[in-house]
């Protein structure tokens, strides 16, 4: 008897990874050539990221070339509160894995118990030698970065542990790192700069992603229809599209699938879908949240007439396509969830009358009010963006930056006043 749940999308347990062909060729070529790169991957929300750094892992951990241990580290379940805790989690981090590994390295496990970088440092620098590289994932990176907790020196640190070894590192976050990080001297280190210039974008299944996961319900016969409702549904992104086809399972014993049944199907997860969408969707900055609510009310504009950043992080997000010199939408489920919330937009109080509609709508009124004041000063902007953005679910972050943006303000005021060589 079929499962009802057959494609794993959340939950305790790993998901394995379906598809991703291209995406893990890109990887393993580029971890396993002659001279390996360090590399950052990037993907919005749910799209799979920690599905894609699980997978690999288990690979490389059982090829043991050209690495002898695999370290996975997700660093935004327990992010370290500073430096010092950092070294510590990845000492213990380290330890664990060579103590699990079965290899003779008791004495490499013992130093590693003092967690102290210099110790750190030197069980690296010994393990260079004896052939015995590490890589290390580190996943979930966002939430140390975002806290701005971590100073340049880490960083600095950071970098002599791969810095001409044969160590390389791997990391996972949901932005360019020169987005996440708020610190101007944390920017400033040169441990950003080992990793390729040219990220891996974890974007929505492909085509080719798609036909494999379809062919693996062996018991259906899906209509051409069908696939291009799937795609208009779902636009790909992994778990909606999954969800539909868990939804056929569950309804449908086996046989031929058309568009009909993808329509009902896609409208029974609707709810089931809700917490992942709107997760996606407060992901997005309000000038994109507003171009899409444009692109909704007039179906499609010119690509060239939209601004590049808020275009840019519509495609990303797999919510919008290029067709021709087009804008156009291409995911059916968020549109629904978008054109409920704006059935609903304009009544304060349904958008402030609760402590939990006050908590979903301010950061958007936030962000809405700062698109309107000119960007002067890039710096200035990016520290009160982020500021905003931690609200209402992290207001400590928000308050530690409320310094550097005085500072910054009264700094940009004084050489307004005195002129820029000013004191």
């Amino acid at each position: 008897m079929m499962s009802k749940i057959f494609f794993p999308i959340q939950g305790p347990d790993i998901v394995p990874m379906l598809g991703r062909d291209q995406i893990m060729e890109r990887i393993l070529g580029d971890l396993t050539k002659k001279t390996p790169s360090n590399l950052s991957l990037i993907g919005p929300r749910s799209f799979g990221k920690t599905v894609i750094m699980h997978a690999l892992s288990k690979m490389l951990s059982e090829m043991k070339l050209p690495y002898r241990f695999v370290l996975y580290w997700h660093l935004g379940h327990v992010a370290p509160q500073s430096n010092q805790e950092f070294v510590a989690q990845l000492c213990d981090k380290i330890s664990q894995v060579l103590a699990e590994s079965g290899e003779d390295v008791a004495d490499y496990c013992q130093y590693l118990k003092e967690h102290t970088f210099t110790d750190l440092d030197e069980v690296m620098e010994y393990l260079d030698e004896d052939g015995m590289p590490v890589l290390m994932l580190w996943d979930g990176f966002d939430k140390p970065l975002g806290q701005n907790r971590l100073t340049v020196h880490l960083w600095d640190q950071m970098r002599s542990l791969f810095y001409g070894r044969k160590h390389k590192i791997v990391i996972a976050s949901r932005k360019p790192l020169s987005q996440l990080i708020r610190s101007q001297e944390a920017l400033s280190s040169p441990f950003w700069n080992i990793f390729d210039p040219n990220p891996v974008r974890i974007g929505a299944f492909n085509e080719n992603d798609r036909i494999e996961i379809i062919s693996m319900l062996k018991d259906y016969d899906f209509q051409p229809g069908a696939k291009t409702e799937l795609l208009n549904w779902t636009a790909g992104i992994p778990p909606l599209f999954l969800g539909i086809l868990n939804q056929i399972a569950k309804d449908t014993p086996r046989g031929s699938v058309d568009n009909k049944a993808i329509n009902q199907a896609a409208e029974k997860t609707t709810d089931s879908l809700q917490v992942i969408i709107e997760g996606m969707w407060q992901d997005c900055p309000e000038n994109t949240k507003n171009l899409f609510r444009h692109l909704l009310e007039q179906k499609e504009i010119v690509f060239e007439q939209t601004g590049k950043a808020e275009r840019n992080s519509l495609l990303e997000m797999s919510f919008a396509k290029k067709e021709g010199n087009r804008l156009i939408s291409c995911c059916r489920h968020l549109e629904k969830h978008i054109q409920e919330e704006m059935n609903e937009f304009g009544s304060l109080a349904r958008l402030f009358g609760t402590w939990d509609n006050y908590k979903s709508n301010v950061r958007s009124l936030l962000q809405m009010r700062l698109s309107h004041i000119p960007r002067f000063d890039d710096d200035l902007f990016h520290l009160v963006e982020r500021a905003v953005m931690d609200i209402p679910n992290h207001p400590d972050y928000c308050l530690g930056d409320l310094t550097r943006i005085r500072n910054l303000a009264l700094q940009l005021i004084w050489q307004k006043e005195f002129g820029a060589e000013s004191n």
